[in-house]
């Protein structure tokens, strides 16, 4: 399979994860918090919720991996190798981003703000929200890098019969 079709593959999985993340937040922030669209701290924390999704995507593409997943079809023999690995990457995506907003969110309430993140960006608190992004980014890039590449990783040299390299 061609290069090109697994990496519009893995663009169109980011873009439905960013369409996700403002979707979710829209509800959360905008809806559920009265927040205007025009709040500055709203908008410095839905950048770094997508600029941290994107760099979690870019962490955990592996070459190896990538170069043996060109090798198989979009359907008929080896489909279901490529489909189950990007149904992975998708998934483990999600919920690795998932888990390190609620960290993040944790640590913010526990370390800087006991009132929490949402009531400083209603009062657009662009310190709080800078912070929180920061603790979010440098969660979710750590596990993006450190758990979920090796995952993807060791599935598909378990599957494809390949060699780790060390």
């Amino acid at each position: 399979m061609e290069a090109t079709i697994i990496n519009a593959i893995e663009v169109l999985i980011t873009l439905v994860l960013i369409y996700g993340i403002l979707l979710y937040w829209k509800r959360k922030l905008i809806r559920g918090y009265d927040i205007e669209h025009s709040n500055l701290a709203y908008t410095v924390f839905i950048s770094s919720q997508i600029l941290t999704i994107l760099f979690m995507v870019m962490f955990s593409i592996d070459p190896q991996n990538s170069a043996y997943l060109e090798t198989l079809t979009l359907f008929g023999k080896g489909a279901d190798d490529l489909w189950t690995a990007l149904s992975i990457q998708l998934f483990g995506l999600s919920f690795l981003f998932i888990l390190s907003n609620a960290v993040g969110h944790l640590l913010f309430r526990t370390t800087i703000n006991k009132d929490g993140l949402y009531e400083d960006i209603r009062s657009n608190v662009i310190s709080s929200s800078i912070i929180a992004s920061v603790i979010i980014f440098s969660i979710g890039l750590t596990a993006s890098n450190f758990i979920l590449k090796p995952f993807i990783y060791n599935w598909i040299s378990s599957h494809a019969g390949l060699t780790p390299l060390n």
